[in-house]
């Protein structure tokens, strides 16, 4: 079991739980890219400098196409909608970066550690999941 896929806004997600450990949660972007002989080495480029410029999520190569993950050691009695949201936003930070360093577009702003992000859709798209999830998966 890889996870459950969910999406939103078009872009699908990976949502990842570790049957060995209770507390590990992994949201991923898979296969926002696929790798070509004539693409590695520029994308090995775009994704070091990605890595400089954003917080809290990797890009990384998997089964040749570039992946951005987003890894949290789940404390329970966090506010999950508040973290899911986070995590959100910053994998979408994270695309926006990525694309904008292929497209050599305009200049990139650092995202704000205290972004506020709201969004109807993504909330109640959050609420499906949390129906969906049985009380002893967050045990």
């Amino acid at each position: 079991n890889i996870g459950s896929v969910f999406e939103y806004e078009g872009m699908k997600y990976l949502l990842v739980l570790d049957e060995d450990d209770e507390h590990f949660l992994r949201i991923a972007v898979p296969d926002l890219l696929m790798l070509t002989e004539d693409n590695h080495d520029v994308l090995q480029e775009v994704i070091h400098e990605a890595a400089q410029i954003v917080k809290y999520s990797k890009i990384c190569i998997r089964n040749e196409s570039v992946w951005i993950l987003y890894d949290h050691y789940l404390n329970l009695s966090e506010d999950l909608r508040n973290l899911l949201e986070h995590i959100i936003y910053t994998l979408d930070h994270t695309i926006f970066v990525f694309k904008k360093i292929v497209e050599r577009g305009d200049e990139i702003e650092r995202m704000c550690e205290s972004a506020e992000y709201c969004d109807d859709a993504l909330e109640a798209k959050l609420q499906e999941m949390f129906d969906n999830l049985d009380d002893e998966e967050l045990d």
